[in-house]
C-alpha cells in the first residue's frame, strides 16, 4: 500500500471510528457526534489541498 492510499484509508476511519464509537458506547453528547461529521469534510479539504498540482494515480 503507498503512502497515498494509507493516507486516505486513515482519514476516512478516524471520522467513521468516532461515530461507530458515538453510537456503540451511547454517548448522548451532540458536540461530539457533529464534530465526528464536521470532520469528514475538513479532512477531505486538507487532503485536496495537500495535492496541490500533484498526480495522485
Amino acid at each position: 500500500m503507498n503512502k497515498h492510499s494509507f493516507l486516505m484509508v486513515l482519514c476516512m476511519l478516524i471520522p467513521v471510528a468516532l461515530l461507530v464509537a458515538v453510537y456503540g458506547f451511547g454517548i448522548k453528547n451532540q458536540f461530539v457526534y457533529w464534530i465526528a461529521l464536521a470532520m469528514c469534510p475538513i479532512i477531505h479539504l486538507i487532503m485536496m489541498s495537500s495535492h496541490k498540482g500533484k498526480k495522485c494515480h
